[in-house]
């Protein structure tokens, strides 16, 4: 027979029930915090914010090129001849674009296509971003829950180690399984220590999700729970929410126009022009020198060593280009939304099937503990059923986990960003 339990190991077993002091520290970070905190320190959505501002300020550039265009001068000159003094001028003059210009506008339809897809960008950038802070917040969540699930397990491997002693020491367990129970506890002891190291990547990870280049000690207020999937799914009610397929819908529009903008290269163009100026030896100016002068002219293109066809097709070649990409965002949208349901859909179905298997696995234990101690099954066969358990509160875990990250996935494929 061998010592009883060393005293190392009740000390080990006393340190890892009391809960570490710098958990209790942790500051809570709830999921409406971190979406709170993404939305004003993320730099991917503030790059892409600032991105949908300029154009929406293109929109407006766009715009001014059909008013008209006024400029103003004033001149002071000194000549080297005495004979002649100095001499003040100022003047004014201005143009207006007739033809093609008021009667034509789409430079300004294809800013406004920029804008939408500047802001379909910004809102595929949120989306994105939801599903990283998602993930890291889900990791977060399990980290913590597999420390609790490491503590219990751990606690129940010494109480075990406990009993096989008991009947050891009886003379009614051989030496190999109490060994084996020792070993199995030390196991435990093992995992608690990494699943408490692993917290704080899990940690660093959501601060980095969320845009935060700091570190602080945290803690996910939150739960795994999930809504429920719909029962079925029409892809077509969703293909024109997708930031994606909105975007690539834009940039195709905004081709199309820019090939009718290289059209307009081959059209005449008329301009009206006008200006007027004072001009004296003193300030301010009082004569009038030639009054006002208004003009009309023409432009028409006739050769320009064929940049003109040359810019035409290319301007076609990148349309055909833009639809087949839009075609294939569309194709890959409906595709990634049925695949994303049915995906969540089983996680979630797998959660209740693996609830089940968990169940019965306790219940098994707590039978096959109390033959063991009766002494009516062998070690073998309660160590199996010991061994069932703790894999199937494992694996309850892991589903519950992966059924939140499936969750996830089916908002980041159906469009649903970081906005409240």
């Amino acid at each position: 027979m061998i010592s009883p339990l060393p005293h190392c190991l009740l000390l080990l077993a006393l340190i890892s029930m009391a809960p570490p002091a710098a958990r209790a520290a942790d500051s809570p970070l709830t999921w409406g915090n971190c979406l709170r905190q993404a939305r004003e320190r993320h730099p991917d959505v503030r790059a892409a914010a600032e991105s949908a501002r300029a154009a929406r300020e293109a929109v407006g550039s766009s715009r001014a090129t059909y008013l008209p265009d006024v400029n103003g001068s004033v001149d002071y000159s000194r000549p080297h001849s005495s004979s002649s003094g100095d001499n003040y001028s100022y003047g004014i003059s201005g143009s207006q674009r007739l033809f093609p210009g008021l009667l034509d506008q789409p430079e300004v339809a294809k800013a406004k296509l920029g804008l939408e897809s500047a802001e379909a960008n910004l809102a595929a950038v949120m989306t994105t971003v939801r599903l990283q802070i998602r993930t890291a917040f889900v990791g977060l969540l399990n980290a913590q829950a597999v420390v609790t699930l490491a503590e219990k397990i751990a606690d129940r491997r010494r109480r075990n180690v406990a009993l096989v002693q008991a009947r050891f020491d009886a003379g009614r367990e051989n030496q190999g399984s109490f060994l084996r129970a020792k070993a199995q506890a030390a196991e435990a002891e093992l995992n608690v220590r990494q699943a408490r190291r692993a917290i704080r990547v899990a940690q660093q990870e959501l601060l980095r999700a969320i845009g935060r280049a700091d570190f602080e000690a945290v803690r996910a207020d939150g739960d795994f729970e999930t809504d429920t999937p719909p029962a079925s799914i029409d892809a077509g009610e969703w293909i024109e929410k997708i930031p994606p397929v909105r975007k690539a819908a834009a940039d195709r529009q905004a081709a199309e126009l820019g090939l009718t903008i290289q059209r307009r290269e081959f059209f005449p163009t008329v301009s009206l022009s006008g200006n007027t100026s004072r001009s004296d030896g003193h300030w301010p100016p009082r004569s009038t020198s030639g009054g006002w002068t208004s003009a009309l002219s023409l432009s028409v293109p006739l050769f320009s060593g064929g940049k003109e066809l040359h810019d035409v097709e290319s301007a076609r070649a990148g349309m055909a280009r833009l639809e087949f990409v839009e075609r294939s965002t569309r194709d890959l949208a409906v595709f990634d939304v049925q695949d994303k349901w049915a995906g969540w859909t089983d996680a979630v179905e797998g959660v209740d099937v693996r609830r089940e298997f968990l169940d019965a696995a306790r219940l098994r234990a707590e039978i096959a503990q109390a033959q063991y101690t009766s002494g009516l099954i062998s070690y073998q066969d309660w160590d199996t059923i010991e061994n069932d358990l703790i894999s199937q509160e494992r694996q309850m875990l892991t589903a519950r986990r992966d059924a939140a990250l499936a969750e996830a996935a089916w908002d980041e494929s159906t469009g649903r960003g970081i906005e409240p």
